[in-house]
């Protein structure tokens, strides 16, 4: 092959050869273009369009929150007696892994730190670090042991929390202390109760368990006046703020950064109606007779006639207040209910008054054995009651034949409406936690229990109930629902006053006031004639019912194996002011309450009437007969 054919397919080539150079070099190019544009493009995103979002990012992981929870209002008595308050502790907490930074601190700056530093047996400074180091200086200062504190000092974690309710004085010791820097202290509150002896049991408890780290739930109460004035006393809506701050690389505050602080807002203090001396003298006078007659448990609840606020519900084996005892034991007053008895007569009594059946003075011949149409057959408590008596007398020598024939008129089919009127079939109204409904029989076959709830058996309802329905006797036949919290003092410190704090309607006209009226004076007579000797206070008129009830059925044996006594009255039956009742289970001492239960009435009525400077009564000469 010649030279120059050579040469031109040598040209060729190069030229081909050219060729794919310089589409693979604008090839190269426009790829170096295309990951420059994209480069650019995503700094220019990110510096520029999400600038925003990457400094909030930035800013949320170098954040750190505080949650501030309000402080819990104070419960007070009807005479402003702090009952249960909250006092400002401090927690703290440590942050192991900035921890394990700090050394030396037997030697600083050449000088030896006296009583901080730790010595082997030549005297010579041992230098440790970390947990080791400043587990000496905090225990202390904390009152925690070294040995305890260690671990809690190793851990892993920024957070490691030491003592949850330090004083002010701790607080201040570790913060002039050199290790300061190395934990975190923040403001927590703690509940207390001033005067833990007084209705521990009603007052109930509150909950603070702990969340996930440094968080904790508000105060919320579980039990009591706490659970049931839980959102006035939180602070509500508002109960919850923080403090907000940056943190540095090893989680440390950062001095210089901006802090967001929003306030909760403080609850309310809430004043009971309940009076604190009152209460204690009821729970004392309580706890003995309890004693006196050997019973399994009692309860005094002293309601105000006109206005229907509980001024005292006392109850034995009364637990101190804020104890776990006092979450454990329940309010017997408010949950537990029992057949009300012989009190009931006077209801049934008012209700033959209302409906124009009868009158105090009306006769009734009775005998200790009854037999009624459909064959059922009652007898009264004892045999040597007198044969002729007024419906005065059926009150005052508590007859359950005079009840049955007197009240012969009222067709069985309206016999439970008389009660479910006076509130009986429900609850009381007040809406305190867990309180106990009355119930009333349901098989309306059963025609024996139509009699028997005249008297007050076939139904149940608690302490509360029977006092509520004597105060609408002793107020004209208008009934108020009971109350126990009376108002609450807001931030700027004006107090407002609230008759109910569910909201209801608390007034109704149960019954004529003519009727309620006749009653009252009716149950003066069991008081006059002796009857419930025990029951009377010097110097004051009283108008009273005992009852005597049975309770715990037991099908096995087809019979009660309990009792519950009860001794409720007004006074001063000529201007009525209070109800009181005084209520023994099992009182194995005496065979009827009228006695011993009277007694204790006739006690606490007596300091009641007193403590309030209540004036003497005007003496009653016109009593209703009881025989005829």
């Amino acid at each position: 092959m010649s030279t120059s054919l050579n040469s031109i397919i040598k040209n060729k080539y190069i030229k081909q050869y050219n060729k794919y150079f310089t589409i693979k070099l604008y090839l190269v190019f426009f790829l170096f273009l295309t990951f420059f544009a994209v480069i650019v493009g995503v700094v220019v995103n990110y510096k520029v369009i999400n600038a925003e979002n990457i400094i909030k990012v930035a800013d949320e992981y170098r954040s750190a929150k505080n949650i501030l929870f309000a402080k819990r209002g104070d419960i007070v008595d009807s005479n402003n007696i702090t009952l249960a308050t909250t006092e400002k502790r401090y927690s703290i907490s440590a942050d192991p892994i900035y921890i394990k930074t700090f050394n030396k601190y037997c030697v600083l700056e050449g000088e030896e730190k006296g009583n901080n530093c730790i010595k082997d047996s030549d005297d010579n400074p041992i230098l440790k670090i970390g947990a080791e180091a400043i587990a000496p200086i905090l225990s202390p200062i904390i009152n925690i042991s070294e040995e305890e504190l260690i671990p809690k000092l190793e851990l892993d974690t920024h957070y490691s929390p030491l003592l949850k309710y330090a004083t002010k004085d701790i607080k201040r010791s570790l913060e002039d202390s050199k290790i300061s820097p190395y934990f975190s202290i923040s403001e927590t509150h703690i509940r207390t109760y001033p005067n833990p002896e007084i209705a521990g049991t009603m007052l109930g408890v509150i909950s603070s368990e702990s969340l996930n780290k440094n968080e904790e739930k508000p105060m919320e109460g579980i039990t009591g006046i706490e659970k049931m004035a839980n959102y006035d006393l939180s602070g509500g809506e508002n109960m919850q703020g923080y403090i907000q701050y940056q943190r540095g690389g090893n989680g440390e505050q950062i001095p210089t950064a901006p802090i967001k602080t929003v306030e909760p807002v403080d609850g309310n203090k809430v004043k009971l109606t309940i009076n604190s001396h009152i209460q204690m003298k009821a729970q004392e006078i309580i706890e003995r007779k309890k004693e006196e007659q050997n019973a399994d448990w009692g309860v005094i609840v002293i309601q105000e006639v006109k206005t229907g606020k509980l001024v005292a519900v006392a109850q034995t084996d009364e637990a101190m207040g804020g104890t776990d005892e006092a979450f454990l034991k329940k309010p017997i007053a408010f949950t537990t209910s029992f057949e009300p008895g012989s009190t009931c007569k006077a209801i049934t009594a008012a209700t033959l008054i209302d409906r124009g059946l009868a009158a105090p003075t009306t006769p009734y011949t009775v005998s200790y054995n009854y037999t009624d149409e459909n064959g059922n057959e009652y007898h009264d408590a004892v045999e040597t009651l007198p044969n002729h008596i007024t419906l005065a007398g059926v009150l005052a020598y508590s007859s359950n034949v005079g009840t049955m024939k007197a009240a012969a008129g009222i067709p069985f089919s309206q016999r439970k409406e008389i009660f479910r009127n006076f509130r009986f079939g429900t609850t009381t109204g007040l809406d305190f936690p867990e309180e106990a409904t009355s119930l009333i029989f349901s098989d309306d076959h059963d025609t024996r229990s139509f009699q028997t709830i005249l008297f007050g058996q076939a139904i149940t309802a608690t302490a509360i109930h029977s006092v509520s329905g004597f105060q609408a006797l002793a107020n004209n036949g208008v009934q108020i629902t009971p109350s126990l919290i009376d108002g609450h003092y807001l931030a700027d410190g004006i107090y407002e006053e609230y008759k109910d704090y569910s909201g209801k309607v608390i007034e109704r006209q149960v019954i004529a006031a003519h009727a309620a009226q006749e009653t009252v004076s009716m149950l003066e007579s069991g008081i006059h004639y002796g009857v419930y000797r025990t029951g009377a206070v010097p110097n004051y008129r009283v108008a009273a019912k005992s009852g005597t009830a049975q309770m715990d059925y037991d099908p096995k044996i087809r019979d009660y194996t309990g009792k519950m006594g009860s001794f409720v009255g007004i006074v001063p039956a000529d201007n009525p002011e209070y109800v009181i009742g005084v209520f023994l289970k099992n009182f194995r001492n005496s065979r009827f309450a009228g006695t011993p239960i009277g007694a204790g009435f006739s006690e606490i009525a007596e300091f009641t009437l007193e403590t309030y400077s209540t004036p003497f009564s005007t003496p009653k000469t016109d009593y209703y007969p009881i025989t005829w």
